[in-house]
Order: structure tokens, then C-alpha cells, then sequence
């Protein structure tokens, strides 16, 4: 039982290895047509997103001088200005990859993520406003909690360490540095989050939201979170919000 459990582990850790490393279409989004229904989002994107959790990967080609005013009227007040949110509700975004960014952008404008407010900001937005935002905010540095954590939370913390850079296979919880590491951001890769430094609470309710079924477009994270207890995701979000 224990080998067999040990080999559809392996298997999922194989498949999600393959998955991060294909090579992924590297079209630019000034492409897609304004009645295109925004390409792969629309598309196969849309409809893969539906049965497994996917979001399409995009590429942006923003402008971050366009995006800074973009920053300044009509990100800055939740945001931040730099990209540096001061609370926990709103992530931090300075340094975020910038197809990310608008890939995220882009499904709460189509509603593929649901967030009633972030619906009515960016439908204010055209396409490019928002690849020139993406841009922006990608060039930004990230700057440290301004809180220093309790000797508890260092605890927690490095129990997050542990589950975030080795994963837990007795659990078949993959490694979650696989595909969230800092390194390049090239093919799939591209469209998967940088979480260190974000807000513990912030990546807390997103991971519980992957969990429960309320966010859903996010490639094999429902799956994965769905493995997650209570405890693992309070330890992982630790752990990113004082990693650099």
C-alpha cells in the first residue's frame, strides 16, 4: 500500500515537473483583437481553466511610464503607489511577474476570478492600460513587513520552509518551489505567482479560497490546497511573508 501510494506520488510530482518546463506559446497579447474575447482566455484557455483549475498563460508587452500613472490614479490607494500594499487585504505586487499581473488583471476583468471590487477598477481599464500597469508594477521593488515576527511565528515559519522547498509525499503535497521559485520567468513558468514577501494573511485566505472552491482558476492549486490542513497553510504563509 505504501509503495503504491509512493508511486502515484511520483507520477503527480512528474507530471507537474513536465508541466512547468513545456514550452508555452509566446504570442504577444497586442495581438488579440478587442473582440477576441482576450485570445486563450477566451478560447482553449477558457475552456481548459473549467475542467482543471488552469489559467491560460498571457504575455504582456506593457509600457511602465504608461503604467506608473495608471499606478498612481487608480491602483495606489489599495496597492500602493510602488506596489508596497501597507495592509494585509491587498497583496503586494511590486516585483510580481508582469504576465502574471495582467493574466490576473484580465480574469477580473472576464470574471473567470471573482472580486466585485477589482471588476469595477479594471473594467475602466482597456487592455493595454492594463499591460502597462502589469509592466509597472513589475519593475518595482518589494519592501519587508514592517511587523518583525514573534519567536512563535519564526517556529511556524520554519515548519513552512520545510513544506514550501520539500513538500510532504506521505501527503502527495508537491514542493511548492516547483513552480513558485524566483527563477527565470520563461514558458508556464511566466504565469505563476512569486510569493515571497507577500502579506501571511493575504496568502492565508487565498490558499483556504483554493481550498473551498471560491477561487478556481489557478492551475493545479485546488487540487493541491485541497491536501492542505488548517495548520500547513497558517505555516506556509509564514514562512513567505519573511522569505526574500
Amino acid at each position: 500500500m505504501k509503495n503504491s501510494r509512493k508511486v502515484r506520488y511520483v507520477a503527480a510530482v512528474g507530471a507537474l515537473a513536465m508541466l512547468v518546463i513545456a514550452a508555452a506559446p509566446t504570442t504577444s497579447a497586442q495581438t488579440f483583437g478587442p473582440d477576441s474575447g482576450m485570445g486563450m482566455g477566451h478560447g482553449m484557455g477558457r475552456g481548459m481553466g473549467r475542467g482543471m483549475g488552469m489559467s491560460p498563460m498571457v504575455i504582456s508587452n506593457g509600457d511602465p511610464v504608461a503604467g506608473s500613472y495608471i499606478a498612481t490614479q487608480v491602483c495606489g490607494a489599495c496597492h500602493g503607489v510602488d506596489g508596497n500594499s501597507v495592509q494585509a487585504a491587498f497583496p503586494k505586487l511590486a516585483g510580481q511577474k508582469e504576465s502574471y499581473l495582467y493574466g490576473q488583471l484580465r480574469n477580473f476583468a472576464s470574471g473567470a476570478r471573482k472580486n466585485e471590487i477589482m471588476a469595477s477598477i479594471v473594467g475602466g481599464l482597456n487592455d493595454q492600460s492594463m499591460q502597462d500597469a502589469a509592466a509597472y508594477f513589475s519593475r518595482q521593488s518589494g519592501k519587508p513587513t514592517a511587523t518583525v515576527p514573534a519567536k512563535a511565528n519564526a517556529r511556524l515559519a520554519e515548519t513552512g520552509r520545510a513544506l514550501f522547498s520539500q513538500g510532504d509525499p506521505s501527503r502527495q503535497i508537491p514542493a511548492c518551489s516547483m513552480c513558485h521559485s524566483d527563477g527565470p520567468s520563461v514558458g508556464r513558468r511566466a504565469s505563476f505567482p512569486l510569493l515571497q514577501g507577500q502579506h501571511a494573511d493575504y496568502t492565508e485566505a487565498q490558499l483556504v479560497a483554493l481550498r473551498n472552491g471560491t477561487r478556481t482558476q489557478a492551475m493545479m492549486m485546488p487540487m493541491i490546497a485541497s491536501r492542505l490542513s488548517d495548520g500547513d497553510i497558517k505555516a506556509v504563509a509564514a514562512y513567505l511573508a519573511g522569505a526574500r
